[in-house]
């Protein structure tokens, strides 16, 4: 009984007075306009920084990976069903397709104009305006075909033809019309920009449905020639490859088609897409938490100075009985209730900075077509969040500082710049020097000097590392990692999927490059190609048995995501796509030794070493793991491989040889780094000896060019020995193509950085006038004291003039190693850089003191003139 009478008198005895905290915190908030008006203003930033670094994030992943479904495979859709008019007609009203995208080939092989030649260029009709959404194409001028003598082409492809881009330019198409080519005259209706780069994959010319029933209208009775592309109501990203599988042959069974797949997009096991956005992630999660925490230190300076002006008001609260826990409630409610106005602020901007910035950015590119602005409610919920967790750990240090002052010393409190300081002043004929006085000003609260102090300089930091980073860019260093010669010409058999006869790179063109006179060296690459079991060949390559070690290697690489210079084959349909045959189709390279270090040179050497006199006796491999991980495989290794070589009608002879691996190599830059080694590289002699078709094995010619040589010179010498010829199957890639590409990302990513550069450096201002203006409004009673004491205003504005240039100082001893710091690391954000640019920091370092010094030596004085309108006697009333 004593004890539950001694909790009701404890119960009795507690402070219930919350509705006196929300009153209380009413009234601040009414008497501090100023710093609510700062307060609002910088969450609304801060809100306004993390919407708009979501949105982008969101955006800018979406369409990066919508642009390397369609480059990669030409559409994005959830499958594809072979079809013919009845089905067409009963997929219309499936009830579980969402859209359908009709297209048409005209002719099953390319286009035989002669510049076109290895360059996969079909005719094809797009029936409605869904199947160009699912391929992204828009016409950048003009129209899609209506008629039978109009053409919709690619800019690439005008330009390889050297036809102007103007909408009625008459172009003509060489096109196989039953089995017999024609040349076809059109009128270009339109033309668009191709995310399905030059000499990557399949390009569409369109034309319309008139052409079809004019020339070859008996090509739609033919089987496999027309396809829908349908996606499904119930598949989303999330859905796995299995579901999206079922769905379709469900589909496929209700409307009676009996080929159809699923997109290759959703299979994650064997996606052969660059990258999975884990960068991307990771990047924008750490632009987020620089947002919080520059957001944090503007936040918590104002509530730190407001605490630290009003701290005699607050231990008069604890004489009547608040307590601390209280009083930091009362801080809280007021950044709460500020924050109600300032995050929607902030929200309504961040998105509509996002919408305006990104598609703005991208508009002259390809990523236009794709480029959609995410507007999902967990955007706004994380922003909300992000938002409101920045505000509650800002406030909570101000928030302990007042609940734990004592109401005495609180009582007799004023400010600790307006205490004496406690060193003695030295005498002088003149008086105080007034820059000591200064200088004792900013060692007084040394606190606050290194919160402003770090807050000034980690915005001129953030504005610095995003310049950097943004600017650094070298479209030439990108085209270094991606070829390791200047042209490479490639024989594109892999492209034609049977549809042209194999046409092996003769040696003779070899020798017609080397005289070229732009040329410096040209060098074949010799890679095994054999038939397949049918006796066509369709790529290079060369099945090995799957045995031993090699077996227990490639079981062991089976979950990589990336393509590891093999593939597996399946007996049959994707119902037994784990029913393998136990031998691979793997890439051999020939190596001549004389050429050994050169190809190693790009690539990290993962276990080994290369030794050129041990591999010029042969037997022995040199293994290029691309990853460089997880391999069973080791140096000195044998290892057994048996080869099977087939001829021109299937007939096959096993060839086995004992290797012994020399080095395992792999790939430094993730998938980046261009190299003309295959997955097993062996001496050309050993090569010679087990491929006896080595003279029809040129995979393609590295060719180098002199210094000081025109790419798009070259270019166009190089394009006329591919086009006199006369094999199809014929290419080439350029540096020119990488240089010319990434100029145009340079654009994008430079205007993106100043617009983001531009918004940080007026955030980075705002801090700047926010925490010298707050100062100035809670020095105001110290400054009206120095004032009774016979400091005149011209005196004041002398010391807070030279205050303002120790700020600066201060500022620039962290900024100028700092900014070193992150000039050096920010080109490395991306992978496409120059290294540290000296000019590019040295500019950015020089503005920003620059800005930081006009602010610092013109906000402070405005802040005086603002605080000091009030006479003396009103000023320092506050101390009474």
């Amino acid at each position: 009984m004593k004890m539950e009478r001694y909790l009701e008198v404890m119960k009795m005895l507690q402070n219930r007075n919350q509705h006196i905290v929300k009153k209380l915190s009413k009234k601040i908030l009414h008497a501090n306009k100023m710093r609510n008006i700062f307060a609002i203003l910088a969450i609304a930033l801060t809100t306004l920084l993390i919407t708009a670094t979501i949105t982008t994030g969101v955006t800018f992943y979406k369409t990066n990976k919508s642009y390397s479904v369609i480059s990669t495979y030409g559409v994005n859709a959830d499958g594809y069903i072979n079809i013919d008019d009845k089905i067409l007609d009963k997929l219309k009203v499936n009830k579980n397709i969402d859209k359908i995208g009709i297209e048409q080939i005209v002719s099953s092989d390319i286009i035989k104009n002669q510049k076109l030649l290895g360059e996969s260029v079909f005719l094809e009709v797009g029936y409605d305006k869904e199947v160009f959404d699912m391929m992204s194409i828009l016409p950048i001028e003009g129209t899609y075909p209506k008629e039978a003598n109009e053409a919709f082409v690619p800019t690439w492809v005008l330009d390889v033809l050297g036809i102007e881009k103007k909408v009625g330019q008459d172009i003509t198409l060489d096109v196989v019309i039953n089995d017999e080519v024609k040349s076809i005259d059109f009128k270009l209706c339109g033309y668009y920009e191709s995310l399905v780069s030059r000499g990557s994959g399949r390009t569409r010319i369109f034309t319309s449905n008139k052409f079809i029933e004019k020339y070859k209208k008996d090509i739609t009775n033919q089987k496999n020639t027309k396809t829908a592309y349908v996606t499904f109501k119930n598949i989303n990203e999330q859905s796995s490859y299995e579901e999206v599988k079922t769905e379709i042959k469900e589909v496929a069974a209700q409307v009676g088609a009996t080929k159809y797949k699923a997109h290759p997009k959703y299979d994650s096991e064997n996606l052969n897409i660059p990258g999975d956005g884990i960068e991307q992630i990771v990047g924008f999660g750490l632009g987020i938490l620089l947002m919080i925490f520059t957001g944090y230190l503007i936040i918590y300076n104002i509530f730190y100075i407001s605490v630290n002006k009003d701290i005699r008001f607050y231990g008069l609260l604890k004489t009547i009985g608040t307590t601390s826990k209280q009083l930091k409630k009362i801080i809280l409610k007021q950044a709460l209730t500020l924050s109600i106005i300032g995050i929607p602020i902030g929200l309504a901007l961040g998105y509509l900075v996002a919408k305006i910035i990104v598609p703005l950015a991208l508009k002259p590119t390809i990523f236009a077509n794709i480029v959609v602005i995410s507007a999902e409610p967990y955007i706004f919920v994380l922003s909300v969040l992000f938002s409101i967790f920045t505000v509650f750990i800002s406030c909570n240090k101000p928030g302990k500082s007042a609940g734990k002052v004592s109401p005495i010393e609180a009582v007799r409190y004023v400010s600790s710049d307006a205490k004496t300081s406690k060193k003695k002043s030295k005498k002088g004929v003149n008086g105080a020097k007034i820059y000591k006085i200064a200088w004792g000003n900013i060692l007084k609260n040394k606190k606050k000097v290194i919160l402003s102090t770090l807050s000034i300089s980690l915005s001129a930091l953030i504005v610095i590392f995003t310049i950097n980073a943004t600017f650094g860019m070298d479209p030439k260093a990108h085209a270094d990692t991606q070829l390791s010669s200047d042209i490479s010409i490639n024989n594109n058999i892999s492209h034609f999927a049977g549809e042209e006869k194999y046409q092996p790179i003769e040696y003779e063109l070899v020798e017609k490059v080397k005289e070229l006179d732009a040329v410096k060296e040209a060098k074949p690459l010799y890679r095994a190609i054999t038939p397949f079991k049918d006796g066509n060949i369709y790529g290079f390559g060369v099945d090995i048995l799957l045995e031993g070690k090699l077996k227990e290697e490639i079981e062991n690489i089976q979950g990589e995501k990336r393509y590891m210079g093999y593939s597996t084959y399946s007996t049959g349909s994707e119902d037994s796509v784990n029913s393998e045959l136990p031998y691979i189709n793997a890439e051999v390279n020939a190596i001549n030794t004389d050429n050994l270090e050169g190809e190693v040179s790009r690539l990290d050497i993962a276990d080994g070493k290369i030794d050129e006199e041990e591999f010029k006796k042969g037997n022995y491999i040199i293994y290029y793991n691309r990853s460089g991980e997880n391999s069973l495989l080791k140096s000195g290794d044998n290892l057994p491989l048996t080869f099977i070589i087939r001829d021109e009608n299937g007939n096959e002879k096993n060839v086995t040889r004992e290797y012994k691996i020399m080095a395992i190599v792999s790939d430094p830059s993730n998938g980046e780094m261009g190299s003309d080694l295959g997955m097993l590289n062996i001496e050309e002699n050993d090569f010679r000896e087990i491929f006896t078709n080595y003279e029809d094995s040129i995979s393609s010619i590295q060719v180098n060019l002199n210094e000081g040589v025109d790419l798009n010179l070259a270019d166009k010498a190089i394009e006329e020995l591919i086009n006199d010829s006369g094999n199809y199957t014929l290419g080439y890639t350029s540096k020119n193509f990488y240089i010319e590409g990434i100029k145009e990302m340079k654009t994008i990513v430079m205007t993106i950085g100043m617009i983001i550069s531009s918004i940080l450096g007026l955030i980075g201002i705002l801090n700047i006038v926010n925490t010298v203006f707050s100062s100035m409004i809670s020095r105001k009673v110290e400054l009206a004291m120095l004032e009774s004491i016979g400091m005149t205003k011209k005196q004041l504005k002398k010391m807070i003039l030279f205050e303002g240039v120790y700020y600066i100082l201060l500022s620039a001893l962290l900024i100028i190693p700092l900014g070193l710091v992150v000039s050096l690391i920010a080109p490395m954000v991306l992978p496409i850089y120059g290294g540290f640019n000296l000019n590019l920091y040295l500019i950015t370092v020089g503005i920003s003191l620059l800005t930081i010094t006009i602010l610092m030596l013109i906000v402070p004085i405005v802040g005086y003139n603002f605080v000091s309108k009030e006479s003396i006697v009103e000023r320092i009333k506050v101390v009474e």
